[in-house]
């Protein structure tokens, strides 16, 4: 709860904790709460959001990278054979 507290003091500028000036007590500004909260939870889902749209192209990213790989391997695979063919005629002659 003093985490979630925390982030609301950021986002409003302001605590939610008032000390009352007639009684003295601490008292809770629930409105506050309500909209600071429903601020922290937008701006959570944002950065969800983002985060997907991140993973997303990094998944991407991965997938590319690994077709590439695959074909440089497959590239290499076939020099060597080249390579080799003529490394042993070379040889023979």
């Amino acid at each position: 709860m003093k985490e979630i507290a925390k982030e609301i003091n950021a986002i409003t500028g302001q605590s939610l904790i008032m000390i009352s000036q007639s009684t003295g007590k601490a008292r809770i500004d629930v409105e506050a709460s309500i909209e600071a909260a429903h601020k922290l939870a937008e701006r959570k889902q944002a950065d969800l959001e983002h985060n997907k749209k991140v993973l997303n192209q990094l998944e991407a990213a991965e997938q590319e990278l690994t077709e590439r790989v695959k074909n440089t391997e497959r590239a290499l695979h076939g020099l060597l054979r080249r390579l080799s063919k003529n490394l042993h005629y070379c040889r023979t002659r």
